[in-house]
């Protein structure tokens, strides 16, 4: 689960079903859907964009928080490393690059998005 900066927002992931539920913190009500599965999530620093490790075999998703939408999947290899089943996301304070742990072999690999 990742909060957007201002606190208005959370990005729940939710594997199981292969989507994002994306939670109004005031209300504590899901506001919107997204069919991207995965498992670690993080915001930018703006706030614009969530990163969603594992938003399909071998990538990362790209959420744009404005519209909820996925703008981008990002390739991040094959297996063996370092690809393979992304499981973890970080994203630098200065927003420039996010970090993508991998599950298999515990491989950390930059993303430019």
């Amino acid at each position: 689960m990742a909060i957007t900066p201002d606190g208005t927002r959370a990005y729940v992931t939710n594997p199981d079903s292969n989507s994002v539920s994306v939670i109004d913190t005031a209300t504590n009500s899901v506001v919107a859907t997204i069919a991207v599965g995965g498992f670690g999530v993080a915001i930018t620093p703006d706030g614009t964009r969530a990163y969603v490790a594992g938003g399909g075999f071998n990538t990362v998703a790209v959420i744009d928080t404005t519209t909820n939408s996925v703008v981008a999947t990002i390739p991040v290899g094959q297996n063996p490393p370092p690809g393979g089943n992304p499981f973890g996301v970080a994203i630098t304070p200065d927003g420039a690059r996010a970090y993508v742990t991998n599950q298999d072999s515990g491989a950390l690999r930059p993303v430019d998005g």
